[in-house]
């Protein structure tokens, strides 16, 4: 049996970073076993979608989870594959939340910030305790990513990097949202709110105006 060593690789993966808004509300008047329920169910969702498209999930921490395309297995079309998993979350949420409001629940809503990078790979810990994971700064992009889907003049739920859009080999409908400074970097990123793929229809919330990116 090979043993498994501590270490890493650089290599290009696509990240994305997903957190539900509102489930505090949702779980109120809940018994820890029904919230549970509800989590695991829609991380089952979510997780399905994530494998469909050739990810995998890094990581589930409280309701966020983080997953990658590009590692340990990398494809030519990564960024296309986590753009097109995050598109499908969005709309299987939508689904939940019918199914939640049958039910008299609160609805929930969802970020998701997805970013592509040079990043170390492999296994990280302890030599007692090991996980499979990536860091670097394209990592916390990602999730500073998903945290400006929470700021509301962006109205947006998925907000991805130019460098994504860049490596993308579909065309999507996107929505410019401007630039933010990256810690030690000199150049600012371009991030944009993901609409949908070209042919598809805009979720209600989103604005028509967008721009055509390949």
């Amino acid at each position: 049996r090979k043993k498994v060593t501590l270490g890493g690789e650089q290599r290009e993966v696509t990240i994305l970073f997903s957190d539900l808004r509102n489930f505090t509300r949702m779980s109120e008047g809940l018994d820890p076993q029904e919230m549970l329920a509800i989590l695991n169910h829609y991380f089952t969702r979510m997780a399905g979608i994530v494998e469909k498209h050739g990810g995998v999930v890094d990581k589930y921490v409280g309701d966020a989870l983080m997953a990658l395309f590009g590692a340990p297995v990398a494809s030519a079309d990564d960024a296309d594959r986590a753009l097109r998993a995050a598109l499908e979350m969005t709309t299987a949420l939508d689904e939940l939340n019918q199914q939640w409001q049958r039910r008299a629940l609160p609805t929930v809503g969802v970020g998701i910030g997805i970013n592509t990078g040079v990043v170390v790979a492999g296994n990280m810990g302890s030599e007692k305790r090991l996980n499979y994971t990536v860091i670097g700064d394209g990592v916390n992009l990602a999730s500073r990513l998903e945290e400006l889907t929470k700021t509301p003049e962006y109205e947006a739920r998925v907000i991805v990097s130019g460098a994504t859009l860049a490596k993308a080999k579909e065309k999507y409908r996107t929505r410019r949202l401007g630039e933010v400074a990256v810690k030690g970097k000199q150049i600012p990123t371009e991030i944009f709110a993901l609409l949908g793929l070209r042919n598809q229809k805009v979720h209600k919330d989103q604005s028509l105006l967008s721009t055509i990116i390949k």
